[in-house]
């Protein structure tokens, strides 16, 4: 099962609290599991954001998303090297 990643950018304290209540509450109801587990990621703001998800990044991003139960290693072999500056 492919779980979408969702991007947060600027969000106040108060949202974040609110998602992670939301789904603690939705976790103890059984209604989130494992299996339809939910993944945010936030950054603090779009000038956080951008460096951080170089094109680079992004196409190890896509692929580790694509691949994610293969071993490590076979994940690692099948991308290219990235620069230190990626």
């Amino acid at each position: 099962m492919r779980k979408a990643i969702q991007l947060h950018v600027a969000d106040s304290l108060d949202t974040i609290g609110d998602r992670a209540v939301d789904a603690w509450r939705r976790a103890e109801r059984g209604e989130l599991t494992g299996e339809n587990a939910e993944v945010h990621i936030g950054f603090e703001s779009w000038e956080t954001m951008a460096p951080t998800l170089s094109p680079k990044r992004l196409e190890l991003l896509r692929h580790l998303h694509r691949n994610g139960k293969e071993h490590p290693r076979a994940r690692a072999d099948a991308l290219p090297r990235l620069s230190p500056d990626a």
